[in-house]
């Protein structure tokens, strides 16, 4: 154990607190403190942005900020039948949204077959089930137009 006397310092009288001499505190040597900073690593930009952060942040932080700016437009359902519920749009007003889609550059031709497959229902999504998910979005039209189109 350390006392206040291995440092040189006296503390009073044990049995007292009142104490007619002073107290001295015990300072800390402030150069301890600066020669224990100066033995650390220098620390370089590489180690503060490893490129496994830098790439992480891009993937997931920069690309979500992105497609936040351009939300996912939902297309109605459609299904072709008569009567239509309520939930349901017709043919001309569901088309309308997929030209909406098809024009947004932020959406490639994977994600807009799948945007309009998606949303539909049978009997309309039976005339389109034969065809492969790589096809082009025009297509899916093209086959939809020649069952529905006005």
């Amino acid at each position: 154990l350390l006392s206040a006397a291995t440092f040189g310092h006296s503390l009073g009288p044990a049995s007292s607190d009142q104490s007619t001499e002073p107290r001295t505190r015990v300072q800390p040597d402030p150069t301890a403190q600066h020669a224990s900073r100066s033995s650390l690593p220098a620390m370089s930009h590489a180690n503060l942005n490893p490129p496994e952060v830098q790439r992480y942040v891009v993937e997931h932080i920069v690309k979500n900020s992105d497609s936040a700016m351009h939300p996912a437009q939902r297309l109605r359902t459609f299904s072709g039948r008569s009567p239509r519920t309520q939930t349901e749009s017709d043919y001309d007003t569901w088309r309308s949204g997929v030209e909406l889609l098809l024009q947004d550059p932020a959406v490639s031709d994977l994600q807009r077959s799948r945007r309009i497959f998606d949303s539909l229902l049978p009997p309309a999504a039976d005339v389109i089930k034969h065809l492969k998910p790589d096809t082009p979005p025009t297509v899916y039209l093209q086959t939809l137009d020649s069952a529905y189109g006005t």
